[in-house]
């Protein structure tokens, strides 16, 4: 139901010419490990995230939205691949091997 819920707000928003973001806070919200999806940032640089899978078509709009103007846009290195993704203390949360991230294991 709350799919399809975002789903009309944001077919209105597109069908009006508005396009507003919700905060970041909401979109990555969860309550279980099984409601994280890794997704693309929807900025230029495309580094890996996640959000709470109610909101993919949200997502997939928003990152058509804001990826207009993009050309010459400098990025700085996106973090290491992460291992999946969980929901730590209410948020969606990217899981990371501490291999990857520190580069061995002491």
């Amino acid at each position: 139901m709350r799919a399809i819920i975002i789903l009309f707000i944001m077919a209105t928003l597109i069908i009006s010419g508005c396009f507003k973001e919700l905060p970041l806070e909401q979109v990555q919200a969860c309550k279980f490990d099984s409601d994280c999806i890794d997704v693309f940032d929807a900025g230029c640089c495309k580094c890996p995230t996640t959000i709470n899978s109610d909101y993919k078509e949200y997502w997939d709009e928003l990152t058509r939205h804001k990826s207009k103007g993009c050309e010459g846009a400098v990025c700085d290195p996106c973090p290491p691949k992460a291992i999946g993704t969980e929901c730590k203390e209410g948020i969606c949360v990217m899981m990371y091997s501490p291999v990857g991230l520190a580069g061995t294991i002491e």
